[in-house]
């Protein structure tokens, strides 16, 4: 949603620059900058879809939770969401040049409730940054987030 707002901004402003320029050989150099300037803002947000994954996940977790009528079958998919989100951290840490020991994610209520993890090699200012990264992605107060090293 917030790719399309930005494209419709976009196109809005290079309308209205475009038709302020007068006729001439210029204009063809506007379109041709508007266009790398629009591929440009698509495809740096589209990456940023990637901050998105955590809910992505959450959502088809919540909908299959709907399909599934036993208990038997809940505690199976919410243990391969635990899993999942495991993984996904540790992914993101990783590219973030993090060495990562272990994750731990516990859930509560159909929610996430602590994201605990174990780096190798951090001084305090990794720790800090670390639980910053997590609680922009994953919305958790910094109390829900044990960082050790």
């Amino acid at each position: 949603m917030k790719l399309i707002q930005i494209c419709l901004m976009f196109f809005i402003m290079y309308t209205l620059l475009q038709e302020l320029l007068p006729s001439g050989p210029f204009r063809r150099y506007m379109k041709f900058m508007g266009g790398m300037i629009f591929l440009l803002l698509f495809v740096q947000n589209l990456f940023q879809l990637e901050k998105e994954l955590p809910l992505l996940y959450k959502n088809y977790y919540r909908r299959a939770e709907a399909e599934v009528w036993d208990e038997r079958g809940k505690e199976i998919l919410y243990e391969e969401y635990r899993e999942q989100m495991e993984i996904q951290i540790q992914e993101l840490l990783e590219q973030e040049g993090y060495d990562i020991r272990t994750v731990s994610v516990n859930l509560e209520e159909q929610q996430v409730d602590t994201i605990s993890v174990r780096l190798d090699h951090a001084d305090q200012y990794d720790m800090i940054r670390v639980k910053n990264i997590l609680q922009e992605v994953y919305s958790l107060e910094e109390s829900h987030i044990n960082i050790k090293s």
